[in-house]
């Protein structure tokens, strides 16, 4: 799968059970490396079968814990369709791979529980934008992500400014022409001009191109409420901000003809303009923990984070990157126990605290150690 939906990632929080095996790649999209890959998957297989049989696990069951894995080792259909990254889960409910766009570092864990903190990012930091390229001879929509952007397909749009203004003639024609009346299925409403000469009349065609774009976007994302980038010349985009409707049209632009940028440069320039607005909800959560920092709604302390986790008392929890913590937590006494090294019968326990956090729909961020708002791994924010 390309992309992990609320109900797997539900599925992967639910799972436990001895041996659970969490393997996080770099890959190459389209098989443009297919043999560095399935050599990078090889060799974590292995080193997950030697920290199965070093706990003193039998080869049958080693076997059929990564069977999953080694079969995908001859799909060649799975390794000409890779992303920037692949998440493999063996499990005891079976194997659950993911092929995503985000570059993970190189990863694996073998434990009771699913180890997800690779993948928070991609719920805290993705949130969905939209460009729109704007030309005289073309207007594209892109739907996009921080891993990638995506074209839309699109009725109810003019494809450029001739079409626009065809269309408008037409318009007018039929508005005007004795006992013909105006039927329904408009896609664009026009407004009428005068057909005078030079600027103003050049200024008013692109002017009613806007007008027209805007009414039949506006339609298509009446539900949304994604930001909207412009991309296009300054003067073009200036003329579209006093048509749009759009309530959620973001304020700065991609400047220059967007005919001449790449895809990459396009989705580069976006991502830039809108990646404040998605991060702000990492701000605000950072500023209410400082905010509370002196009082019981707080805590740095993984034992009591992870008592209040197993409560559903968390609201936010932030755990540091590339950070571990291993032991067992007690589900009835909820006692912990700390331990220095991974087994595939304990847990780690950062992980834990976080699908915990998850499970009582409270929030999780995986931030650099120096932006933690505590000096431990490990930081919540209690609802009480």
């Amino acid at each position: 799968m390309n992309q992990i939906l609320p109900e797997d990632l539900k599925k992967l929080v639910s799972i436990e059970g001895s041996g659970c095996v969490s393997l996080y790649l770099s890959t190459h999209r389209n098989g443009a490396n297919i043999p560095e890959d399935q050599l990078r998957l090889r060799n974590g297989l292995r080193e997950a079968e030697a920290r199965l049989a070093a706990a003193d696990w039998r080869a049958p069951d080693i076997a059929a814990r990564l069977e999953p894995g080694l079969k995908l080792l001859g799909d060649s259909y799975f390794w000409r369709h890779l992303n920037d990254g692949l998440a493999l889960f063996l499990t005891p409910e079976g194997a659950l791979t993911y092929c995503l766009p985000l570059a993970f570092t190189q990863k694996l864990i073998v434990s009771r529980r699913p180890h997800l903190t690779p993948l928070w990012p991609l719920f805290y930091e993705d949130g969905v934008f939209y460009v729109l390229a704007l030309s005289q001879n073309s207007v594209h929509l892109f739907r996009g992500t921080r891993w990638e952007l995506g074209a839309v397909s699109l009725e109810g749009l003019p494809h450029n400014l001739a079409e626009a203004l065809r269309f408008d003639s037409f318009e007018k024609e039929v508005r005007f022409r004795p006992g013909v009346p105006r039927g329904p299925g408009r896609r664009w409403s026009a407004i009428f001009y005068g057909s005078g000469g030079g600027e103003e009349t050049y200024k008013e065609e692109l002017a009613q191109y806007c007008h027209q774009i805007d009414h039949g976007l506006r339609e298509w994302l009446k539900a949304e409420t994604a930001p909207l980038v412009l991309a296009g010349v300054t003067y073009l985009t200036a003329l579209y901000r006093e048509q749009s409707r759009y309530p959620h049209l973001v304020e700065a632009s991609i400047d220059g003809n967007p005919e001449r940028l790449s895809p990459e440069t396009l989705h580069e320039q976006a991502w830039a303009i809108v990646a404040p607005h998605f991060r702000q909800r990492l701000v605000e959560a950072l500023a209410a923990y400082r905010r509370l920092s002196n009082t019981h709604r707080v805590t740095a302390d993984l034992h009591r984070a992870l008592h209040a986790a197993h409560c559903g008392r968390v609201q936010t929890l932030f755990v540091a990157a590339d950070q571990e913590a291993w032991g067992t937590f007690n589900m009835e006494t909820q006692a912990v126990q700390t331990q220095l090294l991974p087994s595939p019968d304990s847990d780690e326990l950062l992980n834990l605290a976080a699908l915990r956090t998850y499970a009582s729909g409270g929030n999780v961020y995986v931030v650099p150690k120096d932006e933690m708002p505590a000096t431990a791994p490990l930081a919540a924010l209690l609802r009480y």
